[in-house]
């Protein structure tokens, strides 16, 4: 069975300082198996900002899943990522490493402060966009993702309203039935008792 769940958009963040990787990654995306809302910023002072929903991003929805940069200006994924998973509200949003650098210190740092997967960008195009739809095809369509707050939230309106046109559209019925009922009631039993009389007996 097809839940309400099943068929909304993925939202995913991209957290990357290089634009011609995120057009990339979006147009990987586009044409892929699932209905992908890809948002993009460009640091991680930016990526905080969205994440907390500040500014011009407090309208923002939080996303299914990161994938992040390590290298970028003001602030790095490192610290980035470290604030995700020390916050309540976010730190089970799964987090995708995914930058240039082999550094072993890297990997161990980004695992020790809870990555959820390291990858390291491939340089050739080819190999690039099979990364991609391998995280699609794994962290899509197989893995289940933990619940968004924002899904649960439209979930739960959606139910609510669900059941609040039910409950209108039942109070509507009865009330057209009482009125019915009503009107029967007043219609006298022997329509013959109210029709006079013109008979003349002869």
């Amino acid at each position: 069975m097809i839940t309400f769940e099943d068929i909304m958009p993925i939202d995913i963040l991209i957290v990357d300082d290089n634009r011609a990787d995120i057009r990339l990654v979006q147009e990987i995306l586009k044409k892929g198996k699932m209905i992908v809302n890809l948002h993009s910023v460009l640091d991680g002072m930016e990526a905080m900002e969205y994440l907390r929903k500040e500014g011009k991003y407090k309208d923002a929805n939080y996303p299914d899943l990161i994938l992040l940069d390590l290298n970028m200006p003001r602030k790095d994924g490192r610290e980035v990522l470290e604030e995700i998973k020390s916050d309540d509200r976010l730190q089970t949003i799964p987090v995708i490493v995914m930058t240039i650098s082999k550094a072993e210190e890297d990997i161990l740092k980004s695992y020790k402060l809870h990555a959820n997967a390291y990858i390291v960008k491939p340089i050739e195009l080819n190999q690039f966009m099979n990364v991609v739809s391998s995280i699609e095809d794994f962290w899509l369509t197989i893995v289940k993702l933990p619940p968004n707050i924002n899904k649960v939230e439209t979930i739960l309106n959606n139910k609510i309203e669900t059941i609040l046109n039910n409950k209108i559209e039942t109070i509507l019925i009865n009330k057209v039935e009482t009125i019915l009922n009503n009107k029967v009631e007043t219609i006298p039993k022997n329509d013959a008792e109210t029709i006079p009389n013109n008979n003349v007996d002869i």
